[in-house]
């Protein structure tokens, strides 16, 4: 009997530890990574006049050259796009992540629009959709700022 407990002690304290070792990551040494020099880059852009409207007003863009963006950040780096939000009488300038969707940005007269970024190498493009015109929200983003981040 007392053989069994043991033994039944003995695979009882082998089972958590092996459980225990299984949860720890044995993965590759990550201190490589700490050798490389970081490759991020934060980049300012202002939007002016649109690049680009369709006929129809539906949609439009703005176009952006930004040769930090090569073709290895393009297939395996990512960026991250902010519009600017000035700073108003009761709020802080801050930074707004893409896509925007506005209902009502400043005026009555302004359509509803969704505006979003997309990239590939050496390229940035802003672009607008509206069921009605784009038209009144490239006048809201003239002017402002975009702030992208390089990750790679």
């Amino acid at each position: 009997m007392k053989n069994t407990f043991t033994l039944l002690i003995l695979f009882s304290v082998c089972m958590t530890t092996t459980s225990l070792i299984s949860c720890v990551s044995i993965g590759s040494n990550n201190n490589d990574l700490d050798q490389e020099e970081s490759q991020n880059k934060t980049l300012f852009l202002e939007i002016d006049k649109p690049s680009f409207i369709s006929e129809d007003n539906l949609y439009g863009n703005f176009v952006f050259e930004v040769n930090e963006i090569t073709k290895d950040i393009s297939s395996n780096g990512t960026l991250i796009a902010y519009l600017e939000r000035p700073a108003g009488e009761n709020n802080p300038q801050r930074w707004s992540q893409f896509p925007q969707y506005c209902l009502a940005c400043n005026e009555d007269d302004q359509a509803p629009s969704f505006t979003y970024f997309s990239y590939g190498e050496g390229i940035i493009r802003i672009s607008m959709q509206s069921k009605t015109d784009v038209r009144p929200m490239a006048k809201v983003l003239k002017g402002k700022k975009i702030k992208i981040t390089i990750i790679n």
